[in-house]
């Protein structure tokens, strides 16, 4: 598990580091960004909290991406904008738990980790 937060977690971060200064030499060029994010849960709670929890993570990223002081600017002028896809729990594999009775599985194992994130799905980059 260690393994997993160390190159998944920290290494998502660090990503998300660099690609928000990529983002804003782009925009200081002119450019406008827009970025489409999915967030996942683990199928444990029911649905529409998966739903919901899917959302805060994905505006947490926004978040962070909105204190990334340079970067403000450009998503209140919406030349970067952000588009929200709260998948929840539908396309989490079969094979994770959900069984609250059994939390090793359906809250502290490996595959139930992987699937609460968020996940860039698309950049769209065109020239104002």
């Amino acid at each position: 598990m260690g393994e997993f937060f160390e190159k998944e977690v920290k290494g998502g971060y660090e990503k998300l580091v660099g690609v928000t200064s990529i983002f804003e030499q782009y925009l200081s060029n002119g450019y406008a960004i827009e970025v489409v994010l999915e967030g996942h849960a683990s199928p444990l709670a029911n649905p529409e909290y998966n739903t919901n929890l899917s959302n805060r993570r994905v505006n947490s990223v926004i978040n962070f991406i909105s204190s990334y002081g340079s970067l403000r600017k450009y998503l209140k002028n919406k030349q970067l904008s952000v588009s929200l896809v709260p998948l929840g729990e539908s396309d989490a594999p079969s094979t994770v738990s959900d069984d609250s009775k059994n939390p090793q599985r359906a809250i502290y194992s490996l595959e139930a980790s992987r699937e609460r994130r968020v996940i860039v799905k698309d950049i769209i980059i065109k020239k104002n």
